[in-house]
């Protein structure tokens, strides 16, 4: 399963919705940016928890958590690794 297809996978499960953002998104829109990521935006506190990505995790991917504080708008981003074994990184 590739990345996108587990996160996914996980927020259809857990009927958060969710959208792709970023150049990506651009990218449908014939606006073209270089960029090696993707971007999804999803308003659920459910995402910030580590548990919610065990799927992901499971499938040989690195999951980081991260909140914000009050001064952030945001209130938290997790991010994704390659699969371990397929030239990917993790984060150490």
């Amino acid at each position: 399963m590739s990345l996108l297809e587990a996160v996914v996978a996980v927020l259809r499960e857990r009927r958060v919705p969710h959208a792709v953002i970023g150049a990506t998104a651009l990218a449908f829109h014939r606006v073209s940016r270089a960029t090696g990521d993707l971007d999804l935006f999803a308003v659920h506190v459910s995402c910030l928890d580590r548990d919610t990505w065990r799927l992901v995790a499971e499938e040989g991917y690195a999951v980081d958590v991260r909140s914000g504080d009050e001064s952030d708008p945001l209130a938290g981003v997790v991010r994704f690794e390659g699969r371990r074994g397929a030239g990917g990184s993790r984060p150490g």
